[in-house]
């Protein structure tokens, strides 16, 4: 991290940037953290899963490296905005995305609970989208940034056997 010069009263900013990690509390997600800090990135962990997000932080504190904890969940889009706009105020201008949070329900399609697609589909979809929509138009007027999205095809839906 280094301060700007001509601006000593700026806070530090990290050398490679400000990168935003949704779902930091899970197993793939952790990893990402750690890899974005190791790199020289300073960390938005963000996580519905306060307790786990902060005992990540807490451990990276322990290790002697660094990440700061944003609890939200990525399937509000209005919590999403306002995330975004705190990570920007107290970290600076993010330049990195990763999109890790995601929710796996299994069932065969008959029996599959509303809810559960529903939840499924506002985090796994809807969540990426809003991330990418609130971070894309300031990345793009500073003229850079990256976005990663981490998907999968874990989900399964089994046919109804006579339906």
């Amino acid at each position: 991290m280094t301060t700007c010069p001509d601006r000593p009263d700026e806070p530090e900013r990290p050398e490679k940037g400000v990168a935003l990690v949704t779902g930091a509390a899970g197993g793939i997600g952790a990893a990402v953290v750690r890899r974005m800090e190791a790199q020289g990135y300073a960390v938005a962990a963000v996580d519905r899963r306060e307790h786990s997000s902060r005992r990540l932080v807490a451990e990276l504190e322990h290790e002697g490296h660094r990440a700061i904890h944003y609890g939200a969940d990525v399937s509000d889009g209005d919590m999403v905005e306002r995330v975004v706009s705190k990570v920007e105020r107290g970290l600076g201008g993010i330049t990195a995305v990763v999109n890790v949070a995601g929710v796996l329900h299994h069932g065969t399609t008959s029996k599959f609970p509303a809810e559960q697609w529903h939840e499924l589909f506002a985090v796994n979809a809807l969540g990426v989208f809003d991330i990418c929509r609130a971070v894309s138009s300031r990345m793009a007027s500073r003229g850079h940034g990256s976005i990663v999205t981490v998907g999968s095809d874990a989900v399964a839906f089994l046919g109804s056997p006579g339906a």
